[in-house]
């Protein structure tokens, strides 16, 4: 979730960055003050990433299921990879986080000692009508963000009157525009989020372009430029510069820029200039705003994104053992006394049976994210009967809000996971006891892949028959007493090293028959969804080659056909 979000704050944050420096040059072409687009873009960028995952609706990035059984072995989960890693990611990268922004907080701390030192310590002097403060070594610039006091180190009271009249001007032009506000949102903006260079960047730029706006108001006049220029150069030897207050001081590179700016006067193809500016500052803008970079700040837990998904059949899996290779961890199974979808009306009638295989997200409170809901596969027998799937689909929409999990488990902490689940509707005799009037056609949800009549009215109902099926016909797995399961030495598909380098994440959804021992028929195989043919390929080099333990119905050993 941090690497995701912090990707995602850096893209935008560049796209701010380069709108702002867009807009800069079309103010230098109309000659009027720079700041603003640094300080709204460091301001939206240091702002908008902590606010958008609560403002905006979460995306839901599909989770990696690369599943070749119904049973999903450790082998299978190591090939497509756990979220331990991004977990162990997440945790370093929070941890050097704080670590940073904790060193440039002592920072901070140190310079705020270090100001008020001065303000305390500093002698009060009149110089040329102006009140200052008196330091040996601070200065020339402004500290005090209520109240802004310039600050001149002892060797400027030795200049000559214009030269210091010129640097009084400058920083008195610092206090009537309150740039030493400007200069700590810079700092608080860095310190909080140390990892973002975009707005390092943008503090730079903006720190140039306070520097710049006050120099051009500074210069009321043009013959005062060349002696402005070696006041600069003079002031820069003395080394004063620092990145908590605003000064006259610059760097080696503001002083190019700042010299630059005063002696030009005009921008050549000025109109042509502002136009591609404005036509790039809007183009990064719309960048900056799309889902591609706002969806990294608003995705899920890294846990949905990297989840397996199993379709568990196997009664001892769905007990909620846990199945996958992180200690203290298990896939969501569901809460004893959950309910079921109500049996279609229309379905009931016509002695219509039917299942809806359904994938859905289980958040970490063991509720059901509706929204994420997808019926992958649809069944009905007969295949011709006169009523809608919709219905089926509708039931199960239905009864979702009122579905409980155990959250599945990583590391001891809850997580969300994307589950595979067969909502099955079969057709059985009702039983009714004398004066109920109640038909016993309504359905309990009690495991992953079965589901059992009951009667609201607490009448007795009669177990469902299993259906007649000629010998050598694959049993469903709803029809079966135990479900074919991998054997302990099955092995799941090795990911593909060049998806697995490119962050390729897919699904597979294969069909295929198990036989009474236990192996797969190959001719029965078929590829019922495929992300990519490199996950299909890695699936089926090994789904030849795996050895179950076969399905049973009344103690005998059946053919099964297993999706997965």
């Amino acid at each position: 979730m941090i690497a995701s979000w912090m990707i995602g704050a850096f893209a935008f944050s560049a796209c701010a960055a380069l709108a702002a420096w867009c807009v800069e040059h079309v103010l230098r072409v109309r000659n009027t003050s720079r700041r603003w687009p640094w300080v709204v873009a460091i301001v939206v960028s240091a702002c908008w990433p902590v606010i958008a995952p609560f403002v905006l609706p979460p995306r839901v990035v599909p989770a990696t299921q690369v599943v070749i059984s119904s049973v999903a072995t450790t082998e299978a989960i190591a090939a497509v990879g756990t979220t331990l890693p991004i977990i162990s990611l997440d945790r370093a990268l929070l941890i050097a986080w704080v670590l940073v922004s904790a060193a440039l907080l002592l920072q901070v701390v140190i310079a705020l000692r270090s100001l008020s030192r001065v303000q305390r310590s500093a002698s009060t002097l009149m110089l040329d009508g102006e009140a200052v403060l008196v330091d040996e070594k601070l200065g020339p610039a402004v500290i005090g963000v209520m109240s802004p006091r310039i600050v001149v180190p002892a060797w400027v009271l030795d200049m000559d009157q214009s030269l210091r009249a010129l640097v009084l001007r400058h920083e008195r032009e610092h206090c009537i525009a309150r740039d030493p506000a400007l200069v700590w949102m810079t700092v608080i903006a860095t310190t909080l989020l140390p990892w973002n260079a975009a707005i390092w960047w943008m503090s730079r730029r903006l720190r140039t372009a306070m520097e710049v706006d006050c120099d051009a108001r500074t210069l009321q006049d043009e013959s005062e430029r060349s002696r402005y220029v070696k006041l600069l150069m003079l002031i820069a030897q003395h080394h004063s510069v620092t990145r908590f207050v605003p000064t006259l001081s610059p760097t080696a590179a503001q002083l190019e820029r700042r010299i630059s700016a005063m002696f030009r006067d005009t921008v050549r193809f000025g109109t042509a200039r502002m136009i591609g500016a404005t036509v790039v500052a809007i183009g990064a803008v719309a960048v900056g705003c799309s889902q591609r970079v706002i969806g990294n700040m608003t995705a899920p837990s890294p846990e949905v994104r990297t989840a397996v998904s199993v379709t568990t059949e196997d009664p001892s899996q769905k007990a909620g053992a846990s199945m996958t290779a992180a200690p203290n961890s298990r896939m969501a199974a569901l809460a004893a006394g959950s309910p079921a979808p109500a049996y279609p009306a229309a379905m009931q009638r016509n002695r219509v049976s039917g299942m809806v295989r359904a994938q859905f997200i289980v958040n970490k409170d063991g509720s059901v994210d509706t929204a994420s809901f997808k019926a992958i596969e649809l069944q009905l027998n007969p295949s011709d009967a006169p009523v809608s799937v919709k219905e089926m689909i509708a039931a199960v929409r239905d009864v979702l809000p009122r579905m409980r999990y155990n959250a599945a488990r990583v590391n001891g902490s809850d997580v969300r996971q994307l589950v595979s689940t067969n909502f099955v509707f079969e057709a059985t005799p009702a039983v009714m006891t004398a004066g109920s009037g109640v038909a016993a056609n309504s359905f309990v949800y009690s495991e992953p892949t079965q589901m059992r009549p009951r009667t609201t009215s607490g009448a007795q109902v009669a177990a469902p028959k299993p259906a007649v099926i000629p010998p050598g016909t694959p049993f469903f797995d709803f029809q079966v007493e135990r479900a074919a399961t991998p054997k302990a030495d099955s092995k799941g598909p090795k990911y593909p090293e060049s998806l697995r380098s490119a962050r390729v994440e897919g699904l597979v959804l294969v069909q295929y028959v198990v036989d009474t021992l236990g192996n797969v028929e190959a001719s029965t195989i078929k590829v019922l969804k495929s992300d990519h043919e490199l996950f299909t390929a890695a699936t089926l080099d090994v789904l030849k080659d795996m050895h179950f333990d076969p399905a049973r119905v009344g103690g005998r050993a059946v053919k099964q056909l297993v999706q997965s």
